[in-house]
């Protein structure tokens, strides 16, 4: 049985997998902890700081014990564990599935996120409140302050809303992906699975997997963000305006194209039979 740590994504990943892979051995689906991953058979989950010489000594000592499989290359370059292996997420069936429509029509572009300072919260304010800013955005957070204006509606409730209003939103629209620093980010998946282009910048590890990176934005500049003592390498815009721009160049439409990549590539256990063999390898069922 896998068990997952508590973010939302985590926990959809985590039902998923159970789904799709089910063991009898207890599987852990969450971000690195030496105190956690120890107790767990397998690991499947990401790293999203830089860990310190103990810590790497730790997981590649662990990575001898247990197959350990990254989420990303990026996290597996962050933790600095070259004989642990890497499987991308994919969509989990309760989103493939959920119903959805196009009431959310009125808005041009579509942003989800939940507020931490890694994940650029800040920049989203200035981008909400830009003048050159030409298009309409609909946002869900777990935090509006400041994110309410003439050109942008934010709703709370991060966490709550089905996958099929989530898809809603998503739908027939942009997503506007301003998170500097991911152990993989799902949400950029979920809205490619429905056609639904990615506004976002060059950058591990939506670069891995994403199969329109000429579209991607690439002037960034890494920053340092320290959260809980960590060191969080998080990428911005090296000129606001110039992303302002780049924004406003997306026009809303249903890309068949990287719907279909998606859907073929990253959904119904194609991603994850991987998982299967690297645990057929360890002898784990």
């Amino acid at each position: 049985m896998w068990i997952g740590f508590g973010a939302v994504s985590t926990q959809k990943v985590t039902k998923d997998l159970n789904k799709k892979i089910p063991i009898k051995e207890l599987g852990y689906m969450g971000p690195w902890s030496p105190r956690v991953w120890q107790n767990y058979k397998v690991i499947y989950g990401v790293v999203e700081w830089v860990l310190d010489f103990n810590e790497v000594y730790q997981l590649n000592a662990m990575a001898e014990e247990k197959p350990i499989i990254f989420a990303s290359y990026w996290s597996r370059f962050l933790g600095r564990c070259y004989n642990c292996y890497v499987v991308h997420h994919e969509v989990a069936d309760s989103f493939y599935d959920a119903q959805y429509n196009d009431s959310f029509s009125e808005y041009d572009v579509f942003t989800i996120y939940f507020e931490l300072a890694r994940k650029n919260p800040d920049l989203l304010r200035k981008i909400v409140s830009h003048p050159k800013l030409k298009k309409k955005v609909l946002i869900v957070t777990n935090n509006c302050n400041g994110l309410n204006t003439d050109k942008a509606k934010c709703i709370t409730g991060f966490g709550n809303m089905s996958e099929g209003m989530i898809k809603s939103m998503m739908y027939g629209k942009p997503l506007l992906w301003v998170s500097g620093d991911e152990g993989f980010g799902l949400p950029p998946l979920e809205a490619s699975s429905i056609g639904s282009q990615v506004i976002s910048f060059d950058v591990p590890p939506l670069n891995e997997w994403y199969p329109e990176r000429d579209k991607l934005y690439k002037f960034v500049l890494p920053k340092e963000v320290r959260m809980g003592g960590v060191l969080n390498p998080t990428f911005r815009p090296d000129n606001l305006d110039d992303f302002i721009d780049y924004i406003n160049s997306f026009e809303k439409k249903v890309d068949k194209d990287l719907r279909d990549y998606v859907v073929e590539n990253f959904t119904k256990g194609k991603k994850y039979k991987t998982i299967k063999y690297i645990l057929d390898e360890w002898g784990i069922g």
